[in-house]
């Protein structure tokens, strides 16, 4: 008899970042699990022993650095992958000595930057409204336009338009041969 995958646990404080994590982790079949917080999924007490955390460093209440670190003392060691929308090498060196699998910075941030960059907003702005430098969003300007292949903004807003056009497309799709929108196009471009 094969036995059940045991569940991934995902801890964020960001829901959107929780459901993206959850929706692609359950579409590898993978069962998952996931929390806003480390109170939340200790006062869930379902699940002892994960068979991988990917948990945000920078959580409300506990930090994620912190909750490893328990872990490690009570003798619980799943391998855990960390994320973080704020990471620096400090962060991913203590992140490392504390036994992470992986350290991942969230590639959602660079979903935030050309959401604005298309909504034409300037680097100045952005920053402001991420909270973070505008060294920072130039990078990530930089490599949004380099995936995307856009030469300049105005491609880059001709591509979001094509994106936003085949997600909702992509939708409407799935609600008339289902019935109900199955999301299965998670584009946050709106």
């Amino acid at each position: 008899m094969k036995e059940a995958p045991a569940t991934v646990v995902v801890i964020d404080d960001d829901p959107g970042v929780r459901e993206a994590i959850e929706s692609f982790l359950q579409s590898a079949g993978l069962p998952v699990a996931s929390y806003g917080s480390v109170s939340a999924f200790a006062a869930s007490a379902k699940l002892a022993d994960p068979a991988c955390l990917v948990l945000d460093v920078r959580l409300p209440g506990q930090s994620g650095l912190d909750f490893r670190g328990e872990m490690a003392r009570a003798g619980v060691h799943p391998p855990v992958i960390f994320i973080t929308a704020h990471g620096d090498i400090q962060m991913s060196m203590r992140a490392m000595k504390a036994g992470a699998a992986e350290f991942l910075t969230k590639p959602f941030r660079e979903q935030e930057v050309m959401g604005r960059v298309v909504a034409g907003r300037p680097n100045k702005q952005i920053a402001g409204d991420l909270d973070v430098s505008e060294i920072t969003i130039k990078a990530h300007r930089a490599q949004v336009m380099r995936k995307m292949g856009a030469r300049s903004v105005a491609e880059l807003v001709r591509m979001a338009d094509k994106l936003a056009a085949g997600c909702w497309a992509s939708r409407k799709a799935d609600t008339k041969a289902s019935g109900a929108c199955t999301l299965s196009c998670r584009c946050s471009i709106r």
